[in-house]
């Protein structure tokens, strides 16, 4: 029973987790030489409520509302001209 507790406790750490680094990226992925805008906030509040809606079942790795909302946060991140690369590990 201890090993199930124990991954309930990592699932949530992981949800919780998963929403930080998705606003943390959707914040700090700002184009170069932003213009001020008094709507940042706004738009920030409005990523992190869609994110943590109930409506996307708590993001289980696998579930529908993870693939929705991995879904979400690349389409985001198209929209601001990131693209898809792979971090690979030093060597030395």
């Amino acid at each position: 029973m201890g090993t199930q507790a124990q991954v309930s406790e990592l699932g949530v750490s992981r949800k919780a987790l998963f929403v930080a680094a998705s606003a943390a990226l959707l914040i700090g992925a700002a184009p170069p030489n932003p213009r001020p805008d008094s709507l940042a906030a706004e738009r920030v509040r409005a990523h992190v409520e869609f994110l943590a809606n109930d409506l996307l079942e708590g993001r289980d790795t696998g579930s529908r509302g993870h693939q929705i909302a991995a879904s979400y946060v690349a389409s985001e991140f198209r929209e601001l001209g990131l693209k898809p690369g792979a971090v690979t590990p030093k060597s030395g």
